[in-house]
């Protein structure tokens, strides 16, 4: 929701550079990327066999999870630390 408001508020081109969006990005082509190989069964359907213990399209979607898992939480952090650095961003320090 941080990244859709940014996007709606400052635009696509501002998201992208400096609103952390290009993290999204390779979050959302880590996690195509490691769907796709599984649905494919890559690499073991071009080498039966070779890969029944390691290398598994299966372990490979995993890998490529808990990557993307952690891009998304480097690039909300950042995105944070963004926000609430800008003048007059969303919080209100005089409630406090």
């Amino acid at each position: 929701m941080p990244t859709m408001h940014f996007t709606i508020a400052e635009g696509f081109v501002k998201a992208t550079t400096v609103g952390q969006m290009g993290w999204f990005f390779l979050m959302a082509v880590m996690y195509i990327t490691g769907a796709g190989l599984y649905a494919a069964r890559l690499p073991e359907h071009f080498f039966p066999g070779k890969f029944d213990i390691w290398f598994q399209s299966h372990q490979i979607f995993h890998v490529l999870v808990v990557a993307a898992a952690f891009v998304h939480f480097y690039g909300v952090s950042n995105l944070q630390e963004f926000r609430y650095g800008l003048e007059g961003g969303c919080t209100d320090d005089t409630l406090l």
